[in-house]
């Protein structure tokens, strides 16, 4: 009977950390990168045409979990946009609706951590006057911590 019961739970214990490596991350929490620091980000319509995509911004992430948030300097609206990091990949979404009104525009950067800086996928969608939207790659250098 013992031997029953220890073996019960020894398969409950590998069980359990099966499932938390599965999961991507264990009892203390998810697995995230630190995407903390001074950015600069550059993105780059695809087919390299300058359109709404095509830009620069500075911006400041900090960092609590794999919670991110973007500090930015005005009129930058993703700054206060909070994004999700897991893993080496950070995915921040933001909205806002321009001065002279309209309807809400969105935009958001899926990104990944490539050496010393980020790189992946910036879009934009508008509906105002008609509905526009652009996509570009967006590279990001660590300025500072």
């Amino acid at each position: 009977m013992r031997s029953n019961v220890v073996h019960a739970l020894r398969q409950w214990a590998v069980l359990t950390a099966l499932a938390g490596a599965a999961c991507g991350g264990s009892s203390s929490g998810p697995v995230c990168s630190d995407f903390a620091g001074t950015w600069s980000l550059t993105s780059v319509p695809w087919g390299g045409v300058p359109n709404l995509c095509y830009g620069s911004r500075f911006w400041t992430l900090s960092q609590t979990g794999c919670t991110v948030t973007v500090a930015a300097p005005s009129p930058d609206p993703a700054n206060g946009a909070t994004g999700h990091a897991q893993g080496e990949q950070l995915y921040i979404e933001w909205s806002w609706t321009p001065s002279q009104g309209g309807c809400t525009i969105r935009e958001h950067v899926d990104v990944a951590l490539v050496g010393d800086g980020m790189k992946g996928n910036y879009g934009i969608a508008q509906c105002t006057p008609r509905y526009i939207s652009c996509a570009a790659t967006v590279e990001a250098k660590r300025q500072g911590p």
